[in-house]
């Protein structure tokens, strides 16, 4: 209790090491250590740290942190230190996990491994939590991952050099967000049960990923922001997914805004908003209407979907369409192949329109090609 442990780090080592240790820490310091300030040791340690302080340390603050220990540690500070971090050593969640705004430093948290959650696992990030990832690391879900953030206090998953989340957290002065600077969240088979509420996803793109990769999941995303990656925000890989894609900003990313999707995914997706990205719109690349179904107004992004070649309702299927609703055809030589049942509900104020990607005068510039009309 209020120990402060000063002058630390000789051969390398930190002013607290807690190997395999469940000690009890309050208030305690570790003040120009030579090294870092409180090192688990990727070890099975579980301290309760409670107010904890590292300053002026020449490491990092608070490391070799499995992800199951940051339970245990509530409202950590770290000033003046060559890297303020909470860093995980091992990000495996097999089973549940919860990570609170004051688990981390000002709620960051630093992943430079892979953040895995398998089928087992369920791990939830509550309002405030900010995960950072290193060059070349990502989050794989294949179990759930459920975020509870609020219209003022998002939970975040951003590049390790993005400061407008928890401030310099790698120690290089001021610097922002650049796209492909880490993956991206992956979620695969088994990870339907996720939820993202008011998420924010920036920086994405290494290695040319989307923001959210979705295959055959489908998870469920309102209130999120997808921004600054330099690839798509949403990428459905051409697969089977359904997500639930509602109410997200999609911001200044190099790709389309949601790409890879299937016909049958569009009514799931709805009121979503882009700008700035390489293509303001939802591409849908799998065109044949697989079961029925019901499109309503605000489908897709921007009040549009767009694509990109026949649309076909076989035999035996019914594809009802509602008022509002804007399909765009991305190539020439295409059109809608009817054989099953194609019931179209617009009305006089609020038409249902099938028109050519260039078209502005149905849901705007989609194709970023400038003021336009039917050619």
């Amino acid at each position: 209790n209020r120990m402060w442990v000063r002058h630390a780090g000789y051969g390398g080592t930190a002013a607290y090491e807690l190997t395999n240790s469940n000690a009890t820490l309050t208030a305690c310091k570790a003040i120009d250590s030579s090294s870092g300030g409180f090192d688990l040791n990727s070890t099975g340690a579980r301290p309760t740290a409670a107010g904890c302080k590292t300053e002026n340390c020449s490491g990092y603050a608070f490391y070799g942190v499995q992800i199951e220990a940051l339970a245990g540690f509530s409202n950590s500070r770290a000033t003046g230190n060559q890297f303020n971090q909470m860093r995980l050593s091992e990000a495996f969640v097999d089973s549940t996990a919860t990570v609170n705004f004051e688990n981390g430093i000002d709620g960051v948290v630093v992943c430079p491994i892979v953040l895995s959650v398998p089928a087992a696992g369920t791990l939830t990030l509550n309002a405030g939590v900010v995960f950072k990832f290193p060059v070349g690391n990502y989050a794989q879900i294949d179990g759930t991952l459920l975020t509870n953030g609020t219209a003022t206090d998002a939970v975040a998953f951003t590049t390790y050099a993005d400061d407008s989340f928890g401030g310099d957290s790698n120690g290089d002065g001021a610097s922002g967000v650049t796209g492909g600077q880490w993956w991206g969240l992956f979620f695969n088979d088994g990870a339907d049960a996720s939820s993202l509420t008011y998420a924010t996803v920036a920086g994405a793109g290494y290695g040319g990923t989307a923001s959210l990769e979705l295959t055959n999941a489908d998870i469920s995303a309102q209130y999120c922001t997808l921004r600054d990656g330099s690839q798509s925000g949403v990428d459905l890989n051409g697969t089977a997914a359904k997500p639930r894609i509602q109410r997200c900003q999609i911001i200044n990313n190099g790709g389309n805004a949601i790409t890879g999707a299937s016909i049958d995914a569009v009514p799931y997706v709805a009121r979503n908003l882009a700008s700035g990205n390489g293509g303001d719109y939802m591409l849908v690349t799998q065109t044949s209407v697989g079961a029925d179904a019901f499109i309503g107004s605000g489908a897709g992004v921007n009040g549009v979907v767009v694509l990109n070649s026949i649309l076909s309702v076989p035999v035996g299927r019914t594809l009802t369409i509602g008022p509002g609703v804007t399909f765009k055809f991305r190539n020439v030589g295409t059109y809608v192949d009817v054989y099953g049942t194609l019931d179209t509900q617009g009305s006089f104020t609020s038409p249902l329109v099938f028109t050519t990607f260039g078209d502005d005068a149905f849901g705007g510039d989609t194709n970023g090609g400038g003021e336009s009309s039917v050619a």
